[in-house]
């Protein structure tokens, strides 16, 4: 097999990572699936609270600086917006990337059972995962760049909603159910941000070095059960970690996998060489190549740091 020639990787703008531990590179590759995570069991806890944080304390923080507010309907308004920013409905089902490659920021979260990234071509992956999700499974999907910045674009958004909110119930004076009505209307428009795309656009800007890019399925609709998938299509699964149950969509790629990873990067360690010979072995066994004659490549992390 003429194919099993080592070729060497170049980064590209046009490629997403993602970091993961040797057994879930193996399951990676193996099964052609990439595992989706409830929102809530990622493993930073604020990724399902921080955008309506932010709603809350903007509402907190309008409502403290109101000077005129005579008849209450702007601490109507606020008060309102605080109290649906504490839920969020709608759990999205999440997978994690970064834009960077071979970044020791992201190995530092993955050195406890061996440490790899895989390369995906962006484009074919997302255009894949919609193709699965949303026309045929039905899923609403969302793709796109984490934005650190909502600590400044969130009580600029809820200010415009709280002056739209006043010039519609403006005097004269409307019955007072049509103002609870644009209250109730206005503010539930507000929690919808939190269900949908926003919810998981946002995070803090201490992660920015992250440079993450997100996959996500939005509203899933009712479970399918594994054996009905078939050679691609999308199940819903549970896996453990650290004794907790995560709830995960599973999508099942088919044979259009092999041609979405581009590379895999050993991470820094002691035995780099050896890991990335056990690699190599792997993908040439499930048969991964970038053309007739090549697998595809696996490099050697250049990051350095000592693990302990």
């Amino acid at each position: 097999m003429t194919w099993r020639k080592l070729a060497r990787y170049a980064p590209s703008g046009s490629h997403i990572y993602h970091y993961t531990d040797a057994a879930a590179l193996i399951s990676i590759l193996e099964k052609g699936e990439l595992r989706f995570t409830d929102i809530e069991c990622l493993n930073d806890e604020l990724d399902s609270t921080y955008l309506g944080e932010l709603y809350k304390k903007a509402a907190r923080d309008l409502k403290a600086g109101l000077r005129e507010d005579p008849d209450g309907r702007a601490a109507k308004f606020l008060d309102l917006v605080e109290g649906k920013a504490r839920y969020l409905p709608v759990r999205p089902f999440v997978c994690c990337f970064s834009r960077q490659y071979d970044a020791l920021n992201q190995w530092r979260n993955y050195t406890g059972a061996g440490s790899y990234c895989i390369a995906f071509d962006r484009d074919q992956l997302v255009s894949t995962v919609e193709e699965l999700c949303g026309k045929r499974s039905g899923y609403a999907f969302w793709a796109g760049d984490v934005d650190y910045g909502g600590a400044e674009s969130v009580p600029v958004q809820l200010a415009s909603s709280l002056r739209s909110f006043l010039e519609a119930t403006k005097p004269p004076m409307p019955l007072q159910h049509t103002i609870s009505y644009e209250a109730e209307h206005r503010s539930d428009r507000v929690q919808e941000s939190l269900q949908e795309a926003d919810a998981i656009r946002f995070k803090h800007i201490s992660f920015k070095h992250e440079a993450e890019y997100r996959i996500a399925m939005l509203s899933p609709p009712g479970a399918v059960a594994k054996d009905k998938v078939g050679e691609a299509g999308v199940y819903l699964d549970y896996f453990a970690h650290r004794s907790f149950i995560r709830p995960s969509v599973v999508v099942r790629f088919g044979a259009r996998f092999k041609s979405m990873i581009k590379a895999v990067c050993v991470g820094p360690g002691t035995y780099k060489t050896v890991a990335r010979e056990k690699v190599t072995m792997m993908l040439r066994h499930f048969d991964y190549r970038i053309d007739d004659e090549h697998v595809v490549p696996v490099e050697e992390s250049e990051s350095t740091f000592r693990h302990i």
